[in-house]
């Protein structure tokens, strides 16, 4: 699953991506989703392994931005 935010200009940003495998686990996650901003939520059924799944996962997490601070 896939959290997104979309900006004033329609822009979507992703939040937050997750492998969920119970619907107690996908409320609680859509809770924290929306409480951090999403507006959007994709959902992603193609992988069938955990090994895939966790593959999705990583491939498209946010990436955090650099620290301004580091040299």
């Amino acid at each position: 699953m896939i959290a997104v935010r979309r900006d004033e200009a329609g822009l979507a940003s992703p939040i937050d991506v997750a492998s969920i495998e119970t619907a107690a686990d996908a409320v609680a996650w859509v809770h924290l989703a929306q409480a951090s901003g999403a507006s959007e939520l994709h959902i992603h059924r193609l992988a069938d392994a955990a090994s895939a799944r966790a593959a999705v996962v990583a491939d498209l997490a946010p990436v955090p931005a650099p620290d301004d601070c580091a040299a």
